[in-house]
Parts: structure tokens; C-alpha cells; sequence
């Protein structure tokens, strides 16, 4: 009988998470996420909860500053109610970079 690694002793363990189709990181439903409570779940999500130190409420969306889908570092989200995550990703969420960077790290610095 022949022995596989899997999890992060498989020889091609990328971290244990997978780009969606519409481009987001997921935790992948493995055993080793599962331990952790964070299996399938959106990995910008479980970052914001754990920097908000609390679950996100139904009506509120997970909010990337620079729009890379990809950085979830904590400086780069934001919590937002639903209605007006839709009006900033519709007009020019670009415009809004300065002002969510400037708030975040007055925040931060408090």
C-alpha cells in the first residue's frame, strides 16, 4: 500500500486555499480548515471578522480599498453595509481608495 501526504505535508500544499471563479480566495473544506472553523469560507472574510474581533452582520460586505481581490491583508478592508458597498463598486471605486486608507489608519493609530 502506497502512503500520500495531504494537507501542508503533500509536496504541492499551496496554503490550502483556491482562487474562486470570480477571483477571491477560499479556504478549502480540508481537514485542517475544518479544525479551525474556517473551511469554505472567503479568506477576506475570516481576516475582517478576526480584525473587527467579532462575526460580520448579514448586511454587511467585505470591501477590498485598493479593488485587488487577492490582498487580504487587514490594512486593505473594509466593513461596509450592503447599500453602499453597491454604490461605491458601481461608481468608481477608485475614488474612494484615499479616503478608506486615511480613515482605517486613523483608526489604527487611535
Amino acid at each position: 500500500m502506497r502512503y500520500s501526504k495531504i494537507g501542508s505535508e503533500h509536496f504541492n500544499w499551496k496554503g490550502g486555499t483556491h482562487i474562486t471563479p470570480w477571483g477571491y480566495l477560499r479556504y478549502n473544506p480540508g481537514t485542517e480548515h475544518r479544525n479551525k472553523g474556517i473551511a469554505g469560507k472567503f479568506v477576506h472574510v475570516v481576516v475582517l471578522e478576526k480584525k473587527l474581533n467579532r462575526k460580520l452582520k448579514p448586511n454587511e460586505r467585505t470591501h477590498h480599498i485598493n479593488g485587488d481581490k487577492n490582498n487580504c491583508q487587514e490594512y486593505n478592508l473594509i466593513s461596509l453595509c450592503n447599500k453602499h458597498h453597491m454604490k461605491i463598486e458601481k461608481n468608481h471605486p477608485e475614488l474612494w481608495q484615499d479616503y478608506f486608507y486615511t480613515i482605517t489608519s486613523d483608526y489604527i493609530n487611535s
